[in-house]
């Protein structure tokens, strides 16, 4: 019986070949998305679970709570890690890990120098929490000396080439030497912390910071198996009050009084290893992590797609079904019961899956090296050495077989046989009111689609083109990576301007669209100490205002003439007069809380500008000149010769600071590295709105043809008696133009809802307008009429004499 089944359905397929060939694609594309999918969901789900303690392991997170606003950190203080260790018995063992939150390091050996974003430093117990499996070495005793450092395969490579580069030297910004120790494999994409350089923590840096008000490093803890995180979650808040009060209470009492009045709140809390990837978003991330949302859209369009698919294998199989009726009718006649006409039907539908996941596993091939240039990832697929794979590919085809072949197995076997042989089909007008359903259905999906496809474009278009306040055109960021560096920032910055081609030059501690921005507390005239307000701060020279082209809205900038305002002067912008209720705020008195030396008067107002991305919004912000912290020097250039003028700059550098890599980036490219997620989301997001309306029209498109061959012979009396091509044309379309609209209605409301929620992330956003719904709309109703007009043209220029002699 199954071999009669399996060859029936051969037959089936090689009989009509569009129809299977319709079918089998629309399973494909929506079987190779799904996998695409679940394999990139596979492997976000992945992060840090490579690590043999995972489970156990949590990561201290920090709220900071000031007057006016909470900030929350991934930094902790440095005597954290061992006071943990000491007090709490679950606590198996901690770690520090230590960045240098200035500038950027370089590291030489012999004649190779390069600038490394990727530097850290930790402490000995590193590899004792963390699995990252050693090349050379010994995970126990890498990071036990003074000075030791420890760099991954892809770096060792860099400097040593193939020689062996144990117990070499690498010398750190031109001061300090540090022997290698170990080698490691590189760190995994599938990790929330990627290093290519690790050196030991020494004791000198941990002095320099050894206190409870500062948080300066990520600390990360082991717990025991048997011991609970929400009960230790729930002491540290308690612990991290004691430890400060004990620390400020060895204070002296002058000083224990303003430290008492500008102190924020610290509290502590516990962030499992394996949900940061997904659900940590705080300052000083060691990369921008992911967000689980975008693993329930990804998930939600891939179930999408596959479900239009299986709708298309519906629909056509149902509308199909009074060409199978007789058959239907004749095996009941003989004696076959209803469940083996389900088994058959059923079958059936497991045959074309089988033959849609071959062919899917082919178009997975050629399209996942373009997702992975799409999502940046690295994800492969094979099922010979990952037998998940294959496990998720025989599930998908079990589910696609029954779900696409479940309705057209019960519909057709509940056919009556004697009206079957007549080919009267009383459920017809129910399979009939079912394919509009489903059509319905299939068309809000993709409506929806591309109206998300609209209005993530149009938010990037605003992104992309928003006036934000300065100059980002044709400016050059160049880093000051070492103290040497900084000091002669004034000789680089005269070099520079040499060049006709360079406008001007300007030195700050930020650049906007870099790194988040120092904040601090401000006492302005009129505001009591105990309210002190806390506002970004920027550190600039007397260029800075002028070379970004930032309007000024009242006073004036800093001037080199006035000598005064190299020490006194302050520039806030218009967000800083707003929060403050000030009418004016020129001449007014501020003091840096910070800094008790720091006191002086406002000298100008500037109209506010988006330092940061426009996820946030423009906050009161002060501007003073501090040159011991300028870190970076903005160089705005004409825009001809730009590779020239970039030479020039790199050959000035070279003059002033031949010991130090030249590194620059243009702003531009800045800011639009803030939105590289958003630009990614939106690119995967098109490209499967796309597969799911192709997938859609495929139905269509088959729907159509078989409507027309039933209505060839009506077509060819109409045409007899005199019905023109647009009265053929315009009965045959106007059908499927009624659903479509029918889905427009219910697609808008939902996907308004939705892409208002996603709108909510920027703090600056479109509105969504009705040219939105319209566009939506008409490009809907275009795909549905290009996709069924064909039939429909097909059927009106076809000849009525064919027409009435069809059978």
């Amino acid at each position: 019986m199954l071999r009669n089944y399996l060859k029936i359905a051969f037959r089936n397929l090689v009989k009509h070949k569009a129809y299977s060939a319709i079918n089998i694609t629309g399973l494909a594309i929506g079987i190779a998305c799904c996998l695409v999918i679940l394999l990139y969901v596979r492997n976000e789900l992945s992060y840090d679970k490579f690590h043999k303690n995972a489970g156990q392991i949590y990561r201290i997170a920090t709220k900071i709570e000031f007057e006016d606003r909470v900030y929350e950190t991934t930094q902790s203080p440095a005597p954290m890690a061992p006071a943990l260790i000491q007090e709490f018995p679950e606590v198996l063992n901690a770690v520090r890990i230590f960045r240098v939150s200035w500038g950027r390091d370089f590291l030489k050996y012999k004649d190779k120098l390069f600038y490394e974003d990727r530097f850290f430093y930790a402490d000995p117990s590193f590899f004792e929490l963390f699995t990252f499996p050693f090349i050379k070495g010994n995970p126990e005793t890498a990071l036990q000396e003074p000075n030791s450092i420890v760099l991954t395969e892809k770096a060792c490579q860099k400097y040593f080439g193939d020689s062996d580069p144990i117990h070499k030297i690498l010398t750190l910004n031109n001061t300090e030497d540090y022997k290698v120790t170990g080698v490691l494999k590189d760190i995994p994409r599938n990790s929330h912390f990627k290093f290519d350089f690790l050196a030991s923590l020494s004791p000198q840096m941990l002095n320099a910071s050894w206190s409870w008000q500062a948080n300066n490093y990520k600390t990360y803890i082991l717990l025991r198996k048997d011991s609970s995180f929400q009960e230790l979650k729930k002491k540290l808040p308690s612990f991290g009050k004691r430890h400060l009060a004990v620390e400020i209470a060895s204070l002296d009492p002058e000083y224990q009084k303003e430290i008492k009045r500008i102190q924020p709140v610290f509290t502590y809390s516990l962030q499992p290893l394996s949900s940061i990837h997904f659900h940590s978003h705080l300052l000083d991330e060691f990369e921008a992590n992911s967000d689980i949302t975008n693993v329930y859209i990804f998930s939600f369009l891939a179930v999408l797609i596959l479900l239009i698919a299986c709708i298309n294998f519906m629909n056509l199989s149902t509308a199909r079904s009074l060409m199978r009726a007789k058959e239907v009718g004749l095996r009941k006649v003989i004696g076959a019961r209803r469940t083996q006409l389900i088994q058959q039907f059923l079958g059936e539908s497991f045959v074309i899956t089988t033959f849609a996941v071959l062919v899917s596993i082919v178009l997975l091939e050629v399209f996942l090296p373009h997702f992975n240039t799409l999502a940046g990832t690295q994800i492969q697929f094979t099922f010979i050495h990952d037998p998940s794979v294959l496990v998720m590919i025989l599930g998908i085809v079990f589910i696609v077989g029954l779900v696409s072949g479940s309705y057209p197995a019960f519909f057709m076997s509940s056919f009556i046989p004697a009206k079957a042989l007549k080919g009267i089909l009383t459920s017809d007008r129910k399979g009939f009111s079912f394919r509009n359903i489903f059509v319905v259905f299939q068309f809000a999906i993709s409506i929806g689609m591309i109206f998300g496809f609209l209005v993530v474009s149009e938010q990037l278009t605003f992104i992309r083109k928003k006036e934000l306040g300065f100059n980002r055109e044709n400016m050059v960021v160049v880093s000051l990576p070492d103290r040497e560096s900084r000091q002669k920032y004034e000789i680089l910055k005269n070099e520079f301007l040499k060049n006709p081609q360079v406008i001007n030059a300007a030195a700050s501690s930020y650049f906007p669209g870099g790194e988040r921005i120092s904040n601090n507390p401000f006492i302005p005239q009129g505001v009591s100490r105990d309210q002190a307000l806390g506002c970004q701060t920027l550190k600039v020279d007397h260029d800075f205002i002028g070379t970004y082209g930032i309007e000024i809205a009242e006073g004036r900038d800093f001037s080199k003439d006035i000598m005064s305002d190299r020490t006194e002067a302050f520039v806030v912008n218009e967000a800083f007069v707003r929060q403050l209720g000030w009418k004016t705020a020129v001449g007014k008195r501020i003091e840096w809380d910070y800094s008790v030396d720091r006191k002086g008067v406002i000298v100008g107002v500037i109209k506010d500008f988006h330092f940061m991305s426009l996820h946030q919004r423009i906050e009161p912000l002060v501007l003073h000149i501090y040159e011991r912290e300028f870190n970076y020097l903005s160089v705005l250039i004409r825009s001809q010769n730009v590779s020239e003028t970039i030479q020039f700059l790199r050959n000035a550098w070279h003059r002033v600071r031949p010991n130090a890599p030249f590194e620059f980036n243009f702003l531009d490219d800045n800011f639009n590295n803030l939105y590289r997620s958003e630009e990614r989301l939106s690119r995967i997001f098109n490209l499967f709105s796309l597969f799911a309306i192709f997938v859609a029209c495929l139905g269509l498109f088959g729907l159509a043809s078989f409507h027309t061959d039933r209505r060839t012979k009506e077509i060819g009396i109409r045409k007899v008696l005199g019905a023109s091509f647009a009265n053929i044309t315009f009965m045959l379309t106007r059908e499927f133009t009624k659903w479509v609209l029918v889905a427009n209605i219910i697609a808008w409301p939902i996907a308004f809802y939705a892409m208002n929620l996603w709108l909510q992330n920027f703090a600056y956003r479109i509105k969504v307008n009705i040219w939105i719904f319209i566009f939506s709309t008409l490009l809907a109703i275009g795909v549905a009429l290009m996709t069924v007009s064909f039939q429909a043209v097909k059927a009106a220029v076809s000849n009525p004499v064919e027409a009435l002699r069809y059978e």
